[in-house]
């Protein structure tokens, strides 16, 4: 409903009300998504920096939660409960180390 309302405004209106109403706009699985994609970034960082340093040992990689908590601060995202237990996240190779500090990844 409010999706079809900002799209019958002008564009400089719709642009004000869809950041105004980002909240109502976007869904949870969107949400889950949007996370799997910053989470693909941050290991693409990880592995790359293993390359650049020479400490390329096995194939699993270790992304701290922390900086995924960032990443999705930057989104207005603070709850990450649901997506690591969503069955993308699981589904997907991804596991949370014991202690929750840490991501551990698979490298592509």
């Amino acid at each position: 409903l409010v999706g079809s309302f900002i799209q019958t405004q002008k564009f400089s209106v719709q642009k004000a009300l869809e950041r105004r109403f980002r909240v109502f706009l976007t869904h949870g699985s969107d949400y889950h998504q949007l996370l799997m994609s910053l989470l693909g970034g941050l290991l693409h960082d990880v592995v790359r920096a293993a390359r650049l340093t020479g400490n390329l040992v096995g194939d699993e990689y270790r992304i701290p939660l922390r900086s995924l908590e960032e990443r999705a601060r930057e989104h207005e995202i603070s709850d990450l409960k649901s997506f690591l237990d969503s069955p993308l996240f699981v589904n997907s190779g991804y596991t949370l180390a014991p202690g929750g500090s840490y991501i551990m990844a698979q490298a592509v």
